[in-house]
């Protein structure tokens, strides 16, 4: 995804929650609350959809680099990209494989 601003600043990012990840970037501090904060207009974009879990830090690392490159936008990503926090796997009971040393 990426946040377009009224004075041409993007930042790029990745999520497999979009719900959560707009609500963490419009209410928790960081380059892209702040900027809102600062009363600057934005475009919310999916760049990509349904996208393989492995492809995504390439993804976006390849959209960092393509914004970059086009002297239209100032990219405000300050790391490299395809960070991706703590990831948990949802299972179910019947997924947990039980082993007993006798």
């Amino acid at each position: 995804y990426a946040y377009i601003f009224s004075d041409n600043s993007v930042y790029i990012g990745l999520t497999i929650n979009p719900k959560r990840r707009f609500l963490d970037h419009t209410t928790k501090r960081g380059p892209v609350y702040n900027k809102i904060q600062q009363g600057h207009s934005y475009e919310y974009k999916v760049l990509e959809d349904n996208i393989s879990n492995h492809l995504l830090s390439d993804r976006e690392n390849f959209y960092i680099e393509k914004y970059k490159t086009d002297t239209q936008f100032i990219v405000m990503n300050t790391n490299r990209g395809g960070g991706r926090g703590p990831l948990k796997r949802v299972c179910k009971k019947s997924d947990i494989v039980s082993t007993h040393s006798q």
